[in-house]
């Protein structure tokens, strides 16, 4: 590695100081409103997407703070970008306390999570989900490619999938998809873009990794069930074409789960009679 001259380190740590205070404002900004939520629980799914939020800009911060490592010094920051990714799980509990983590769940199990949120702007919430995805691709861009992280992201995609599926009001959804109001309309569909690209990358991440690493049927079924959400969230929508397509390729991923299966199971008893 190149020797880092006085003049780049003297930069980096000119620089490094600004997003430093930064750093350290915003999480006495985020320990406040946690303690303001441990006090006073009324309003607590709002509370919750505003520490959300704000956990958020610490993903951005480390992040900053990393690449100017890198090109200042030269540098990977590990500990800054590991500093990123536990925000990113800190905002992912968040808002899965807000919007539920189950998966491919009806409508009528999360409609009381609408209930508390229901002056909560769809533009806001569209921007926070937008903003979670985002925040977590920045951190595994800059882990980079041979991480030993890499897998664990698959998770955190996917649980971002279903939270983004779990926040949409399918109830009201429908009623507001009106061409007519253009702005409305072009935030509804970006919203379900989102979503329904999400959910879909998510599935074939964990086939991916099910076929390449770990040939675990729980990563498998994993990406069926988010299949299965997929196919749901078109069929609330009226998309039946695109409902049905899905649901040939569950059938699809079903057969090759229980080829796989039965496979695996010949396997293991001809290995406990030829120990």
């Amino acid at each position: 590695m190149a020797k880092v001259s006085k003049e780049a380190k003297q930069l980096y740590s000119d620089k490094i100081s600004e997003y430093k205070r930064s750093l350290e404002e915003t999480t006495k900004k985020i320990n406040q409103m946690k303690l303001i939520l441990q006090r006073d629980d009324s309003g607590a799914s709002y509370k919750r997407m505003l520490i959300a939020d704000e956990t958020m800009s610490l993903v951005a911060l480390y992040c900053i703070m990393n690449r100017l490592s890198v090109d200042l010094l030269g540098i990977k920051n590990e500990f800054f970008i590991n500093e990123a990714r536990k925000s990113c799980y800190e905002s992912l509990i968040l808002l899965e306390a807000v919007f539920s983590d189950l998966v491919n769940v009806p409508f009528s199990e999360l409609k009381d999570n609408f209930e508390d949120i229901s002056t909560y702007p769809v533009e806001s919430k569209y921007h926070l989900l937008k903003k979670l995805g985002f925040s977590i691709t920045m951190v595994k861009d800059a882990f980079g490619e041979n991480s030993k992280w890499k897998m664990s992201f698959i998770d955190l995609e996917a649980r971002h999938a279903v939270i983004s599926n779990n926040s949409i009001d399918f109830k009201n959804i429908i009623k507001e998809l009106d061409p007519r109001e253009r702005e409305l309309f072009a935030l509804h569909i970006n919203f379900i873009e989102m979503t329904i690209r999400a959910l879909n990358d998510s599935a074939n991440n964990y086939r991916l990794k099910y076929e390449l690493t770990t040939l675990k049927m729980d990563d498998f079924k994993k990406a069926i069930l988010l299949l299965a959400t997929l196919k749901r969230l078109y069929s609330y929508i009226g998309k039946k074409k695109e409902a049905e397509e899905i649901q040939k390729k569950i059938d699809v991923w079903k057969a090759k789960l229980q080829s796989d299966m039965a496979n695996q199971e010949k396997k293991s008893k001809e290995e406990r009679r030829n120990p």
